[in-house]
Parts: structure tokens; C-alpha cells; sequence
């Protein structure tokens, strides 16, 4: 069982959960960050057969009700955050672990869903990854059609690079 000594009640804790190699994800999407109910994230490293907390992550900006870990993605040493609660269409977070410390995981990017219209209370935020891409979804993006939803793809080669992409001078 893994838990975390930090947790509240209705905190909503394994709302969402990823797995990666000897790493567990776990959000809760009402835990108290850096306002009550705004989510976190909680990151385990099994050592030995034993899951150890590393880290808690908290949503940037300090808004309640954001459901930050409303989504979880894993890409190799990234961890894709979604919130639906914050932005104009809901946000994803990327964070890296930083020099192979799993306790210190750093944002790198925020995508804004932005553009996306929706008027329903049911919100969903899709998230996926691949080779560079990150993608969001929006099923209920009325931009166009009442609830005839979205796709957005994210690309950059960078976010999966050790280092800075090297480009060629333009002059």
C-alpha cells in the first residue's frame, strides 16, 4: 500500500496514478497544495521493495479547485501534469526530474488549452505523449460544435533531449 503521511480528508488521494520503471505517480485531485483543494501530485521510488515518498507537486499557480492531477503522463524523465480548473480550456504542466534526483522535479513547460469553449460541467482533459508530442484532448470543446470537442498536438524534440536542442545560425 502506498500512502502519504501528508494527506487530508476528501483529498481524493489515487484519483489518478502512473507507474514508470521503480516510480509511482499518484494524484490527488483535491489535496492541498498552495491554497486547500487546489491537487498534487505525490511521487514514490520503490527502494528495495519499499515505496518511499520523493517529492509533492503543486499546481504553480495558487488557485483552489483546480484539480491539479486531473491527468497523469509519464514520458521517460517527464511527468505531464493536466488541470482543468486554471487556464482558458484547462492546462498541462511538464516537469523534469532534474540530474536523476527524484526529489526534485522541475517545471520545464505549461501548455494552455487554450481557444476551447466549454460549457458543461463535466470537464475532461486528456493527455498523451510520444516521442516529443504531447497531445490534449478536449471532448467538450464547443468552439465549433456544442460539445464537438478538440485535439491539440504539442511538439517538441527538446523535451525529450539531455541538453539544448543545437540549431544553425540563421546569418
Amino acid at each position: 500500500v502506498v500512502i502519504t503521511p501528508t494527506l487530508g480528508s476528501r483529498d481524493e488521494f489515487g484519483s489518478t496514478g502512473e507507474v514508470m520503471d521503480d516510480f509511482a505517480f499518484v494524484g490527488a485531485k483535491l489535496g492541498d497544495g498552495n491554497v486547500t483543494d487546489s491537487g498534487a501530485v505525490y511521487i514514490f521510488q520503490n527502494e528495495l521493495g519499499s515505496w518511499n515518498e520523493k517529492a509533492k507537486l503543486i499546481p504553480p499557480i495558487g488557485d483552489g479547485l483546480q484539480t491539479f492531477s486531473h491527468g497523469l503522463e509519464v514520458l521517460d524523465d517527464l511527468l505531464i501534469v493536466s488541470s482543468i480548473g486554471v487556464g482558458s480550456g484547462g492546462m498541462a504542466y511538464i516537469y523534469k526530474m532534474h540530474d536523476e534526483n527524484a526529489s526534485d522535479w522541475r517545471l520545464i513547460s505549461a501548455l494552455d488549452n487554450n481557444d476551447s469553449t466549454t460549457h458543461s460541467t463535466r470537464q475532461f482533459l486528456p493527455i498523451a505523449s510520444n516521442k516529443g508530442m504531447i497531445a490534449i484532448g478536449s471532448p467538450e470543446d464547443s468552439q465549433n460544435l456544442v460539445e464537438g470537442g478538440s485535439f491539440k498536438v504539442f511538439l517538441n524534440q527538446g523535451w525529450q533531449e539531455g541538453s539544448a536542442l543545437r540549431l544553425d545560425p540563421l546569418f
